[in-house]
């Protein structure tokens, strides 16, 4: 590994045809006659070089393609910056002093040492520099070539102890990692700054796995690769595609899972009736089946407080999950308007007039079985 090698960020100042990158230390000084590696998709390119102002220009290299700076500099340290060569423009590129090596120990969620197990350093945070020197910078290495991430020292492997060490990350920055395990499987993890994860267990269990198919009635006319299926727990949501045969799969952190699917083909009457919540233990693999069924009518009208429509018209909505509701859409001229539900239970309608900020607000409509709701009503204030 090159002692020399160092991190940096990109902070947009104006729109210009190609790049134009400022490089400075965190004292903003300008860095002159610093070497700048440039990796294209993975791909090394000729390297480029700071002029003595600490400025260099950056070709676009195509559209939509991913740039990656790897700077150097003797006394800083080694570190990486992404951009995209979809949007020109002019930046300052920030270099920022490494810390010492940091350890970690991978162990399993009983304390027992994982060794043999592959651990890269996938993306660096820096939370704490100011905003004139790329605060809430994040460096990402995805695109750095595997050799150059090995070169790096950001792939290690855990001893019989579990333990690893990277090189020169400072405990002021957050990150990810990307852990390969026989054991274990692929799993990512994520540490926090101030060295909270470095030095302190990192506690791994054997992921969940859940398969399963949508069934799909004829007369909803869909396809199941017009689904999605979403498992949501407190923490989290996941979401994954469906195969044309219906099939999908997921693997997840065991914890407690409420499994529920969204149609992505526009507005449709047939919806995903949701799973109850499961219980998904360590290593466990689960069989279930997602039903597309005709949903629960709910019909009723706007009632104005004035007895005159507003202009625009109110714009009604329907949670259908916890963090997922249906498109808002406009009442009828009349104040009619029309939702499905997948299931009985409660949802919340929620009702915003544009233009009217305080118009705002959310009402509880209760489906108490498989029959429509009719004739409910929606009174403005």
């Amino acid at each position: 590994m090159k002692d020399s090698e160092y991190v940096a960020t990109l902070t947009r100042e104006n729109a210009a045809p190609r790049y134009n990158v400022l490089v400075m230390s965190t004292d903003s000084k300008p860095l002159p006659n610093l070497p700048v590696r440039v990796f294209i998709e993975k791909k090394e390119e000729k390297p480029l070089q700071t002029d003595a102002q600490g400025r260099l220009e950056v070709p676009s290299y195509g559209q939509r393609r991913d740039i990656t700076l790897l700077c150097q500099t003797p006394d800083l340290g080694w570190g990486v910056t992404s951009m995209q060569s979809s949007q020109d423009g002019s930046y300052v590129l920030t270099l920022h002093k490494p810390g010492s090596p940091r350890q970690l120990r991978l162990v399993s969620f009983q304390g027992k040492p994982v060794p043999k197990s592959s651990i890269t350093l996938t993306s660096l945070e820096d939370r704490h520099s100011s905003e004139s020197n790329g605060g809430g910078r994040q460096d990402s290495m995805y695109n750095l070539p595997d050799s150059v991430r090995k070169e790096l020292g950001l792939v290690q492997v855990t001893d019989a102890n579990g333990m690893v060490t990277f090189p020169l990350v400072d405990a002021r920055l957050a990150g990810n990692l990307r852990i390969q395990s026989t054991e274990f499987g692929n799993q990512q993890k994520s540490f926090q700054e101030d060295g909270s994860a470095f030095g302190d267990d990192i506690r791994i269990q054997k992921r969940a796995k859940v398969t399963g198919k949508l069934i799909i009635p004829p007369a909803a006319g869909t396809r199941p690769e017009q689904y999605n299926v979403i498992a949501q727990s407190a923490m989290s949501e996941v979401t994954t595609g469906i195969r044309q045969d219906g099939a999908f799969a997921f693997e997840m952190e065991p914890g407690e899972y409420k499994f529920s699917g969204a149609f992505q083909g526009g507005a449709s009457r047939y919806l995903v009736r949701s799973t109850p919540v499961l219980k998904l233990a360590s290593g466990e693999t689960k069989i279930i089946d997602l039903e597309v069924k005709k949903g629960i009518p709910v019909r009723g009208k706007y009632l104005p407080k004035d007895g005159k429509m507003p202009n625009p018209l109110p714009r009604l909505g329907l949670q259908i999950e916890e963090n997922r509701g249906s498109n808002p859409k406009p009442v009828s001229a009349d104040g009619f308007f029309e939702f499905f539900v997948p299931a009985p239970g409660e949802y919340q309608l929620f009702v915003e007039i544009k233009g009217q900020p305080n118009s705002y607000r959310n009402e509880t409509i209760k489906v108490p079985g498989e029959q429509a709701v009719e004739n409910l009503e929606i009174r403005g204030e």
